[in-house]
């Protein structure tokens, strides 16, 4: 038996669908919507970062966004602990022979991004 027309609520128009949608998901995954304007070199840059890593669009900005926190909270570490990490490192010095300079195995690339630590990465 299928109900009249007048007892059905009126039907939700898209934009009543979407806020719902959106509302949900605020509410349930925990996840804000971000709405901005970025310039095309950052988006390209951005793509070619998470394809790279095999990650969505997403996953690659909560990393860069909260390993920036991380990264500065290293930079910032006492004079102390930075002298003390840089006698930990063991030094390397690689001599050359006199007669013969040394020749790179494999041609060197140009990064067109800043380096990102590599523990951003890691799953």
């Amino acid at each position: 038996m299928t109900t009249p027309a007048i007892m059905k609520p009126p039907a939700k128009t898209a934009a009543e669908r979407q806020k719902a949608y959106r509302e949900r998901r605020a509410k349930e995954a925990g996840e804000q919507r971000i709405n901005t304007w970025v310039a095309a070199a950052a988006v390209r840059y951005l793509n070619e970062l998470a394809s790279r890593h095999g990650l969505t669009q997403k996953v690659m900005l909560e990393r860069l966004i909260l390993g920036a926190d991380k990264a500065k909270a290293t930079q910032e570490q006492p004079a102390a602990e930075k002298e003390k990490a840089k006698a930990e490192k063991p030094k390397v010095r690689i001599k050359a022979p006199a007669n013969k300079p040394i020749k790179a195995t494999q041609p060197t690339a140009v990064l067109s991004t800043p380096p990102v630590q590599a523990s951003l990465w890691d799953d």
